[in-house]
């Protein structure tokens, strides 16, 4: 008998401690930073909006998503985001000083795990009044479908790239925006019951591009030997690839193509790869500059906030990726009035309109990028026609001040239904 209570007594014990552990997992934290930028002022007449990205990496669907949320705050969107706690969502939301809301989050079987989700977001939806929720991974979608179902609010995506289009996530939300106009076509064929499915472009911060003062007092030279400690070869041309340094972004690709250029076809050409170089695709690439003698061409410099002095140096610049949902940077190059390279089947071909803005080569396909290479090393007039080109597209189509309107139209026509 005395044995039985024990036992009853320590399985009492051992569930209270479960059940304080999954209350603490639960739980939601308010991250409430002094001179925040969240404080602006606020149209009363405009939607409140809940902006959630759930991911612990940080990439191009991450900036988009902090480029969303500083859009909806200009605008004055009463708007308020939700990300995962010690993720790189988080960590520049705090580096940029935003107020955010953060949730518990883990790495289970290489999945990732929630816990109490769909109660935070109610939580967060009660506390703002929220009218609108918006998410940007398919991982939160059911939750917060849950969710807006029980508050008859209605859920968006932002469907970023083309991973997980499927009606398990996309059926019954309130609208879809798409990162490019080929994931448009997706969701429409894979998913027939969305309200609202339209091509927006992914918010950028154009600001820096469209106010770069081109009265620099460094050379080109100077200016990568002062911040990279490159000394570039002043009559060798340069051209710059921007993109983390991972398999899908095929800088290997590139690396062939330079070798072809520089000892088959006798055209020496510099390139600087700008991009977070961690990994084993990184140590690939490496290894790959080394077999093909390409260390005095080809420079690594990994992440780096001078987008705009980078751009404005280069002749030219090149994305390789085989795999690429829309390309920003394409988006930063055009302001800068670059001519752009990249592949074919991809959402390159949303800003690259092949002989007009840049040139498109066959993905995957390292000989037909070096003969696009050679083109332009060949044609210094037609990439500066390329350039205005692009600049003209860009300015007229894919600036924040235009997507944003696109979008207020859209929650407008979603709130009246």
């Amino acid at each position: 008998m005395i044995i039985l209570i024990s036992s009853i007594f320590s399985l009492s014990v051992f569930l209270i401690f479960l059940l304080k552990k999954y209350q603490t997992l639960c739980k939601i934290e308010f991250v409430q930073i002094s001179n925040s930028r969240n404080k602006k002022t606020l149209n009363p007449q405009k939607p409140n909006i809940l902006v959630i990205c759930s991911e612990i990496g940080f990439g191009g669907r991450e900036v988009a998503t902090i480029n969303l949320y500083n859009n909806l705050i200009e605008n004055g969107f009463k708007t308020s985001i939700l990300v995962s706690q010690n993720s790189g969502m988080q960590q520049q939301l705090k580096n940029l000083k935003i107020a955010h809301y953060s949730i518990f989050s883990k790495r289970i079987f290489k999945k990732q795990r929630f816990w109490g989700l769909t109660k935070n977001i109610l939580k967060v939806c009660n506390e703002n009044d929220i009218n609108i929720i918006h998410c940007n991974s398919w991982k939160e979608i059911i939750a917060a479908k849950k969710a807006g179902k029980k508050l008859n609010i209605p859920v968006l995506l932002s469907q970023h790239d083309f991973s997980r289009i499927r009606p398990k996530y996309l059926k019954n939300l309130a609208a879809v925006f798409a990162g490019s106009k080929p994931i448009k076509e997706l969701i429409k064929q894979r998913v027939k019951n969305i309200k609202i499915v339209e091509f927006l472009p992914p918010f950028f911060n154009a600001q820096p591009f469209l106010n770069f003062d081109k009265s620099l007092s460094l050379s080109k030279e100077d200016f990568f030997k002062k911040h990279f400690d490159i000394e570039l070869e002043p009559n060798i041309p340069f051209a710059v690839c921007i993109a983390n340094v991972a398999k899908n972004k095929n800088q290997t690709i590139l690396l062939k193509a330079m070798q072809k250029l520089i000892y088959k076809n006798n055209k020496p050409l510099q390139i600087i790869f700008v991009g977070n170089n961690k990994g084993e695709y990184f140590e690939e690439c490496q290894k790959l500059v080394s077999a093909l003698k390409l260390e005095k061409f080809a420079y690594f410099v990994g992440f780096s906030s001078l987008t705009a002095e980078i751009l404005f140096y280069s002749d030219f610049k090149i994305l390789p990726s085989k795999q690429e949902a829309f390309g920003i940077v394409l988006l930063e190059a055009a302001l800068m009035k670059k001519a752009s390279i990249g592949a074919t089947t991809t959402g390159a071909e949303n800003v690259i309109l092949n002989n007009q803005t840049g040139l498109l080569f066959e993905n995957d396909n390292a000989n037909d990028l070096a003969n696009k290479i050679k083109l332009f090393l060949d044609n210094k007039e037609l990439v500066a026609k390329f350039g205005e080109n692009a600049y003209k597209l860009v300015s007229e189509n894919y600036l924040p001040s235009i997507t944003i309107k696109k979008l207020e139209h859209s929650y407008n026509q979603i709130i009246q239904k």
